[in-house]
């Protein structure tokens, strides 16, 4: 993983969050991997699984906008969202330079 971050909420849950710059056809981009964990859990698990109501709309996207809306229903702010996808977009165009 090029990218990992962990956050801990108020609520106590905590969000791990994993990036991957990938080539996609002509130009960079990234993969997101989501994974929650309430209090009192022993293992991490996607936020959005089989019995969630976006299920669906998650198998519909494709890998980019399928971690956003993963990140989006984690349970962390807006503030942190936008944080994260700055420091993403940030590991791409430095992997990108690089090649």
């Amino acid at each position: 993983m090029d990218f990992e971050r962990e956050i801990t909420l108020k609520t106590g849950r905590c969000v791990k969050v994993f990036a991957n710059a990938v080539q996609n056809h002509s130009r960079m981009a990234f993969e997101l991997i989501v994974l929650v964990k309430d209090p009192g859990e022993n293992t991490f698990y996607p936020p959005i699984g089989p019995n969630h109501s976006k299920y669906w709309q998650l198998k519909r996207l494709n890998e980019q906008l399928a971690g956003i809306l993963q990140l989006r229903h984690s349970g962390i702010s807006d503030k942190d969202l936008k944080q994260i996808l700055s420091d993403v977009e940030e590991m791409v165009a430095a992997s990108e330079a690089s090649t």
